[in-house]
């Protein structure tokens, strides 16, 4: 399937609508805002990628550093 950008566009268009309409947006008016969104937001995502690379390690092939496999 080849997909062009303004394609892809259009098939994610309903869904970027519905995430720029989250109360979030209107609530963080300044850098201020942003700032100490972001200070906890790291947290979240820090446990999240936490949880996928050990998921990785435990079911896949995936180490950390990353060494070629020889195959």
């Amino acid at each position: 399937m080849n997909l062009s950008i303004g394609h892809i566009s259009e098939l994610i268009e309903p869904t970027r609508s519905h995430l720029m309409r989250h109360p979030v947006y209107t609530q963080m008016s300044n850098l201020r805002h942003v700032q100490i969104f972001m200070e906890h937001h790291v947290y979240a995502v820090w446990d999240f990628m936490s949880l996928l690379k050990s998921l990785q390690c435990k079911f896949g092939s995936f180490r950390i550093p990353w060494t070629p496999s020889g195959h």
